[in-house]
């Protein structure tokens, strides 16, 4: 996985740790990118027995250092991911990326407490001519701990008496406690629900962690319960300051009912929306906790009769997943694209829906994330006269492609473990372009490397008659070369001689290979570079995502399935 690539290249020491990889969207060198980013927080566990002092852990190892990030859609030559910020110091490949502050102090591990402004040394970071201390904490974080009564009352709370025994302690050393940002949040707002996935973004220089938190009952009335409650709105979102702990409750839904009570309770706690700086504001995104639960009630609701709604006459399901973790019902994940009628490409959370039963694609659902459109929830449903494969059914085709099948059984021979992963979904036209990638782990080195991407394409077929519609599937390095492979014997007028595919790589099924004319070449090679070969398997438990510029590259898919037409 992505994470597993992040530890084995940017961990670089035993005391750090990448949890996991959280997706976002960052305009780099002028061009609208989707990334990862993972932050390198503190991991006291990674240190050896020995070194496992009460100074080393709240008084030398005392925060994070930095973050890594790549875009989706990048890799090395190896199959690495190809980063856009990396190294300790942080090394950034454009302005917008810079860190001028990377210690996180606040995170998603903490820690019990930590002592800042000692006598004793804090370590910061190894340099490339031995380790980096830190010159003095000038951040706001903790409190004093000189006082006496400070250190009786910490002494109780943690049940040592090192705070009288040390000699550390100075009259500006400080103690940062509660440096787990959802325990911080929690004990500043019990009456907020949190999701469970954070994310840290890089916005002025600083890191940020930005959490959705909900307001929720269980006493709405004639509402069905569905996670324990049967009312949510994402109504705040919480800003934390990975240097300082300081944090912001911005409103984000000033209708809420139980949110305007909490706020005539606790006036000075929450910010209004329009005071959330533009740097930050580029970076919220809407919710996957809130975004499953309205789609599996979405499942049922979607339908507009009374009749129809009461005997499930026309019931959806979430699809099974077919990713890196194998079964369950599919994730939702972001995606950059461009909307029908939109003039330029947005950030959009989305999940398909089949029929229950049945495996065939019925609708997907979305909700967008970019503001001034924000939370708005589109839900596109697919001609009930065709039938679009589902992701079982396409991961079926793939498997038993027997050239696909024969250099999978290849690789692991030679002694490769061979991972799939996330199988990605593509609109175009009134059809899906499905994206997968396949990666090879050395059982020596256990780092998984991007080496193929697997497409495929079903051309919608008229219902009773799906024995007819036509199918590609092909496997090869780059998404370019897939789609080169997949669509080049329809596409185009054929003057101009392309490659014809050959040997396991190319993959199955009708339209392997073939002449391809400019027009087609130039819009292969376009979607290539909008959707590099370099999908990554995110994070664990999470679903793929799809690549930056998604508007390229379906608007080059869909006028390549018009050349075909043609």
């Amino acid at each position: 996985t992505l994470v597993t690539s992040y530890r084995q290249l940017q961990e670089l020491r035993p005391y750090y740790r990448f949890l996991d990889a959280d997706v976002d969207r960052y305009t780099v060198n002028g061009v609208y990118r989707q990334t990862m980013l993972s932050p390198r927080e503190l991991n006291i566990e990674g240190l050896p027995p020995q070194a496992q002092t009460w100074v080393n852990q709240h008084i030398t190892y005392t925060h994070g250092f930095g973050v890594v990030m790549s875009a989706v859609n990048q890799v090395t030559a190896d199959g690495s991911p190809d980063f856009l910020v990396q190294d300790i110091p942080p090394v950034s490949a454009a302005p917008t990326l810079k860190i001028d502050q990377p210690r996180i102090y606040f995170g998603e591990r903490g820690t019990d407490y930590t002592l800042v402004n000692t006598t004793q040394a804090e370590f910061d970071y190894p340099g490339a001519s031995g380790d980096v201390y830190t010159e003095g904490y000038d951040g706001s974080g903790g409190v004093p701990i000189a006082p006496l009564l400070n250190r009786l009352a910490f002494a109780v709370r943690y049940g040592t008496i090192k705070f009288f025994t040390t000699s550390a302690i100075t009259g500006e050393s400080r103690l940062i406690f509660r440096n787990n940002i959802r325990e911080r949040i929690e004990t500043a707002a019990p009456f907020l629900a949190l999701d469970p996935d954070p994310y840290m973004t890089i916005a002025g220089g600083r890191l940020w962690w930005i959490q959705d938190a909900y307001t929720v009952t269980t006493r709405y009335p004639y509402s069905t319960p569905e996670a324990g409650f049967n009312y949510i709105r994402n109504s705040v979102k919480v800003v934390v300051d990975a240097y300082n702990g300081s944090m912001a409750f911005y409103v984000w839904d000033e209708e809420d009912p139980l949110l305007k009570t909490y706020r005539r309770v606790f006036p000075e706690l929450f910010t209004p929306r329009s005071e959330m700086p533009r740097e930050l504001l580029e970076h919220v995104r809407y919710p996957e906790g809130l975004f499953d639960i309205q789609a599996q009630v979405w499942t049922t609701y979607h339908v507009d009769g009374p009749d129809i709604l009461y005997n499930k006459g026309d019931q959806w399901m979430i699809p099974e997943g077919v990713s890196l973790d194998g079964g369950g019902p599919m994730q939702a994940y972001y995606v950059i694209m461009r909307l029908p009628g939109e003039a330029k490409e947005e950030f959009l959370l989305m999940i398909p829906f089949v029929p229950n039963g049945r495996q065939n694609m019925i609708a997907w659902l979305g909700a967008r994330s970019d503001v001034p459109v924000y939370g708005t929830a589109l839900n596109y449903i697919f001609s009930k006269s065709t039938t679009v494969f589902g992701p079982n059914q396409v991961e079926s085709v793939i498997n038993q492609d027997p050239e696909i099948s024969a250099q999978r059984t290849l690789w692991g021979q030679q002694g490769s473990e061979v991972i799939l992963g996330n199988l990605l979904v593509v609109p175009i036209d009134d059809s899906l372009l499905y994206v997968q990638p396949l990666y090879l782990q050395s059982h020596e080195t256990q780092l998984p490397q991007l080496k193929r991407v697997i497409v495929f394409y079903r051309a919608p077929a008229p219902a009773g008659r799906e024995g007819d519609a036509k199918q590609v599937v092909a496997m090869r390095p780059t998404l370019g070369e897939a789609l080169t492979a997949a669509f080049g014997e329809d596409v185009g007028d054929g003057e101009t001689e392309g490659e014809t595919p050959s040997g396991p790589e190319a993959g199955g099924g009708a339209g392997a290979g073939g002449g391809l004319s400019p027009e087609a070449r130039a819009l292969i090679a376009r979607a290539g570079r909008e959707f590099d070969a370099a999908q990554d398997a995110l994070r664990a438990g999470d679903f793929a995502e799809y690549g930056r510029r998604m508007q390229a590259l379906e608007e080059a898919l869909t006028d390549l399935q018009r050349l075909r037409k043609e």
